[in-house]
């Protein structure tokens, strides 16, 4: 699987990333919300973007893929972190 994810904010600004089981109200299907949280900026400069929380849904059963897809997305927040100046 191939994921592009173009974020309002910085992913140094990334303060965690984790995911909630929902269920659709329709048919009462699991789904996933994956969240990202913004953390305050160590600076006192004004965060970038609009968004304190973003919530993005997926659609699908497996919970093993989202923990996985999750695990890469806080890999990628550790990376980004590490380089803040």
């Amino acid at each position: 699987m191939q994921l592009e994810l173009n974020l309002s904010l910085d992913w140094a600004e990334v303060g965690s990333v984790s995911y909630m089981p929902k269920k659709r109200d329709k048919d009462g299907s699991r789904y996933y919300d994956i969240i990202v949280q913004r953390r305050d900026r160590a600076d006192g400069k004004p965060a970038s973007g609009i968004a304190d929380k973003i919530s993005l849904s997926l659609y699908t059963q497996d919970e093993k893929e989202v923990a996985t897809l999750v695990k890469k997305l806080d890999a990628v927040r550790r990376h980004c972190t590490s380089k803040r100046g």
